[in-house]
């Protein structure tokens, strides 16, 4: 359970330094606090929404979130679009690219051996 618990609490660090670099990508430098603030809002709104991922829930949250602290909201929109291009679609493209190639050796093998 300890090791579960490390893995996931890795993953949440990552995510939210990922989240870091998209702010400081458009020129934001958060501190440590709004960062957290922002990422926990995201992240429940992600699980509450009826829609996969939080579709469109997240970045609104998000951009509005940090505009409430000041941060201009085009450069939190942008980066809450980054985030979501990063945290989401090239994972989704890369899953999407090796299950396709899995794919194609399976039905080859399969025709090799008719």
């Amino acid at each position: 359970m300890g090791l579960g618990l490390f893995w996931v609490a890795m993953d949440w660090l990552f995510t939210a330094l990922t989240l870091y670099e998209c702010f400081l990508a458009v020129g934001v430098s958060l501190n440590v606090g709004y960062l957290l603030v922002g990422f926990s809002l995201a992240f429940l709104s992600s699980t509450v929404n009826f829609l996969p991922g939080g579709l469109g829930m997240m970045e609104g949250l998000i951009t509005v979130t940090y505009s409430y602290f000041g941060i201009p909201a085009e450069k939190a929109m942008v980066a809450a679009l980054l985030f979501r291009v990063i945290y989401f679609l090239i994972p989704l493209a890369v899953s999407a690219a090796l299950y396709l190639d899995t794919l194609q050796k399976l039905i080859k093998s399969r025709l090799d051996n008719i």
